[in-house]
């Protein structure tokens, strides 16, 4: 065998690889970005300034149209994104306040993300829906009428 013939070889041992481990990924695009923002807690007499990372993950599911089923060009359906905000909280003088929650939602058409400080935490508002955290209690509050809305994956302490 000369080294052309190897070189040959080698490069579609490559190639079959690489279309290999595209062919096991989800249909799924995705999108990431990450928000940082720096809040005080009034304690009284101090206040207490607190980190909350946002790691932004948008997935949209690959669906596509069952009537092109078998065809080489299918057509896609379009299906909702989701969207899931991994939160973490960080105090670097007080590691009470550490924790870390994964939310999920619908994301709609428009991208409407705001997130405010507030009395004791910080509060999430995203379409006109609402979801309150308390920095000091390590806790949430999601209205009635929004419980649909938000999906908590996980509110977990750090710890």
């Amino acid at each position: 065998m000369n080294i052309s013939a190897v070189k040959l070889i080698a490069f579609a041992l490559t190639l079959n690889l690489f279309s290999i481990a595209s062919a096991q990924e989800q249909g799924m695009e995705l999108t990431k970005e990450t928000i940082e923002k720096t809040y005080e807690l009034d304690q009284g007499k101090e206040k207490t300034p607190y980190v909350v990372t946002i790691k932004n993950k948008e997935t949209s599911v690959v669906k596509l149209d069952e009537k092109d089923k078998n065809k080489i060009n299918q057509d896609r359906v379009e299906t909702p994104e989701m969207v899931t905000k991994v939160i973490s909280i960080n105090d670097d003088a007080n590691d009470a306040f550490d924790n870390v929650i994964e939310l999920s939602y619908i994301k709609e058409a428009d991208n409407d993300f705001n997130i405010f400080p507030a009395e004791n935490g910080f509060l999430i508002r995203v379409k006109g829906r609402e979801f309150n955290y308390s920095v000091e209690d390590k806790n949430y509050i999601i209205e009635k009428e929004d419980e649909d809305f938000f999906k908590v994956e996980k509110a977990v302490s750090s710890f």
